[in-house]
């Protein structure tokens, strides 16, 4: 249920920061974001070795059940999740410069380019934005061995859709982890 509520609710507000933002300002953030996105793959791996050192994580057990994961990769869930945590580290960091800039460039949204378009098109860009933040985020989550948030996952049809059925990415993203 609250994962469910999370996802809604991140997803609405997309939409409406992408409908402020209009469609050339939204193409320009996901440009960044794409960036952010090709430096987080080249690099996650390099800062994986590191991050572990920093981040503790709950180890696995053998009655640990994850939602997702089979169990030989049940095995090896703390590399995934150290790779997964450098991952979204370089990307936030790659968002945060990119939101800096796009703050730096903001009057581009007032150009009178598509007038009523630029609102609906930076809306459904600013959704798909926010989506796949979400997905990075639920996709961490559930490389979590903790029973309470794999729950989370069984009792929420929609977060375990977006892990399980993104297209492209859910496959992409367990073979980088594992």
């Amino acid at each position: 249920m609250f994962l469910t509520v999370y996802v809604v609710i991140s997803l609405l507000i997309g939409l409406y920061q992408g409908a402020r933002r209009g469609l050339v300002l939204q193409l320009l953030m996901i440009v960044g974001y794409g960036v952010s996105f090709y430096f987080a793959k080249e690099y996650f791996e390099k800062l994986a070795q590191w991050t572990q050192m920093i981040i503790p994580f709950p180890s696995a057990t053998e009655n640990t059940q994850l939602t997702f994961y089979s169990a030989s990769q049940t095995l090896g869930i703390d590399e995934a999740f150290y790779k997964a945590i450098s991952f979204m580290g370089i990307f936030i960091l790659g968002v945060i410069v990119t939101r800096i800039l796009a703050y730096w460039l903001r009057e581009v949204r007032f150009l009178p380019i598509l007038a009523k378009s630029n609102e609906v098109l930076g809306a459904i860009f600013g959704l798909l934005s926010n989506y796949i933040g979400v997905f990075l985020t639920l996709n961490i989550l559930s490389l979590l061995p903790m029973d309470s948030i794999q729950q989370q996952f069984v009792d929420s049809q929609l977060a375990y859709f977006i892990v399980s059925r993104t297209p492209i990415l859910s496959d992409v993203l367990t073979k980088w982890w594992f």
